[in-house]
């Protein structure tokens, strides 16, 4: 692979362990509104996509859902992950390992990601370089969330590594002609990821240390 200038983290579900309880309060949440879904389908349905996309999604299938759906649901997410949230196995040797920058790009608002991170003691870490795709004005599978946070870390597009745990961002990466490292927790997910275009999927954060040694 090309020489690693620097590496994007996607957030939820890569840094921090929040991508279970967001689909456990949006499944409770469509099912308030008649729409039964399994926090499990929620998670391999929906990860990594905004919450706007979720629910014109299911708009679009004839469901109706309230206007301040997607406020509420924030809401209730962020409620909830203040009771605690946890870094995902392996992240901080990971990062006590890495000699190239990194910095987080998120589907998520700023202050959620911020939330997570400090939760999970990782924020010190990345401070202040977060970046969302509220900010950006685009969301995943578009590429310019990442390509604003690499020209924002003065790097190559080309020499840029990102690691995503979603079909959204994998295509996001891909697009944005970086080289991306699918993060899998289940067989079907890692072929899902490697469909799209991941060139490496790992199921241990450890094994990206050896995907570097290869640049």
């Amino acid at each position: 692979m090309p020489r690693t200038e620097l590496i994007i983290f996607d957030c939820d579900g890569v840094l921090v362990d929040t991508e279970t309880i967001t689909a456990r309060v949006l499944s409770s949440a469509l099912a308030e509104h008649g729409i039964r879904t399994s926090p499990a389908d929620c998670e391999d349905r929906h990860a990594g996509a905004s919450l706007a996309q979720t629910k014109t999604g299911y708009e679009a299938q004839g469901h109706t859902l309230p206007d301040d759906f997607v406020i509420t649901i924030r809401a209730r997410i962020l409620e909830t992950l203040s009771r605690g949230v946890n870094p995902m196995p392996g992240v901080h040797d990971l990062l006590a390992q890495l000699t190239v920058p990194f910095c987080v790009a998120s589907s998520g608002k700023p202050e959620k990601t911020r939330q997570s991170l400090r939760l999970a003691k990782l924020l010190d870490q990345f401070e202040p370089h977060i970046f969302s795709a509220f900010t950006v004005g685009f969301y995943k599978p578009e590429p310019h969330l990442f390509l604003h946070a690499a020209q924002t870390m003065g790097a190559d597009p080309a020499h840029t590594l990102v690691i995503e745990d979603s079909p959204v961002g994998v295509q996001a990466g891909v697009a944005a002609g970086m080289t991306v490292v699918g993060y899998a927790h289940t067989l079907s997910r890692a072929e899902t990821l490697r469909g799209l275009g991941a060139h490496h999927v790992v199921d241990d954060l450890g094994d990206v240390v050896q995907i570097l040694s290869g640049s």
